[in-house]
């Protein structure tokens, strides 16, 4: 799910900013991870 997920919004990126569109991508790819990291955290705490 997650990699479909993953796979989704970089499409989604690239094909609206095709021009510069590498720094929201990475961006975009962090906020990804951060939503995965904080239910994991909330899990241990």
């Amino acid at each position: 799910m997650s990699v479909l997920m993953k796979k989704f919004f970089m499409k989604t990126i690239f094909k609206e900013l095709p021009g510069g569109g590498e720094d929201l991508a990475f961006m975009a790819t962090i906020i990804i991870l951060l939503l995965f990291i904080i239910p994991i955290i909330n899990r241990i705490l």
